[in-house]
């Protein structure tokens, strides 16, 4: 990033905040903070994660996301796909006219040119990205220029299969570092796991029983983790009676800071996540 006075930047940050992430799924995202998003597997986090940065690009044509795959199954084609529908949506055109079709795939050519999807191979190769976020932050080879605005991290905690907790420390330190010096908000997701252990009972008549007990856990990131967290949404799968086709989830919204709780209920599909509206 360019050299700035601090006037100049006084003024970058207000314009920044003026242009604050705003989305219809998750809450009003402070610049500057850190969001893990945390479910089991199938929960949706991806497609959650995946909707805002699709949205992040789709409501400013000047804001760009980096997004950072560490677990490797992020699907670009799905996004792609993301990005085609929100593209119709907001802006519905007769493709029967090449005119039309002409105007559509550039509207989803300049939005999936704002995303920048990276699979680095372990902390270090994250790290490295992260340390290169400069030449990423400022994109002026269009007329208008577009700024980042959104960074986001998929599946931080397949890194603890890879690295050590050290490196895992350093990564998520410089997370955190990069949404306050640039002013954006990050989005990291993690996985939660259903762990069961054996453990046996008395029957009462000198017999004993096996009792196999269920509880939902979450690696271990380290301490440096639980002091960069400011808001953490954790997703359950739920169905509710006569709506068994529909993909739903319970998300937990929770401000570490105030300790403060509110639910929502989503709808999952592969166009993406929405607020679920009741039929009754």
């Amino acid at each position: 990033m360019e050299t700035e006075t601090a006037a100049e930047m006084l003024g970058r940050l207000r314009s920044i905040e003026e242009e604050r992430v705003k989305l219809t799924v998750l809450p009003d995202i402070q610049p500057g903070r850190l969001l893990e998003l945390l479910g089991e597997p199938g929960s949706g986090k991806s497609q959650l994660l995946m909707t805002t940065v699709v949205e992040c690009v789709s409501q400013h044509a000047n804001h760009r996301v980096l997004l950072i795959d560490l677990d490797g199954k992020l699907s670009v084609l799905r996004l792609v796909g993301m990005v085609e529908a929100s593209v119709s949506t907001s802006s519905p055109v007769d493709c029967s006219s090449d005119q039309s079709t002409t105007a559509f795939d550039q509207a989803v050519a300049s939005a999936l040119k704002r995303i920048t999807v990276i699979t680095p191979r372990g902390a270090e190769d994250a790290l490295k990205i992260l340390d290169r976020i400069d030449e990423l932050y400022w994109d002026r080879s269009d007329e208008k220029e577009s700024r980042l605005a959104l960074l986001c991290i998929d599946g931080i905690d397949a890194l603890l299969d890879v690295d050590d907790q050290q490196d895992v420390d350093q990564l998520v330190s410089r997370i955190a570092q990069c949404a306050r010096e640039y002013h954006i908000p990050a989005i990291v997701s993690r996985r939660l796991f259903r762990r069961y252990e054996e453990d046996t009972e008395s029957t009462g008549n000198g017999d004993e029983a096996n009792r196999r007990s269920e509880t939902i856990a979450v690696g271990y990131l380290g301490k440096t983790w639980t002091y960069v967290v400011n808001c953490s949404i954790r997703l359950q799968p739920l169905t509710r009676e006569g709506e068994d086709d529909l993909n739903l989830v319970r998300a937990i919204v929770t401000n570490i800071v105030t300790e403060e709780k509110n639910q929502m209920v989503l709808s999952i599909s592969e166009n993406g996540v929405q607020l679920y509206q009741s039929s009754e």
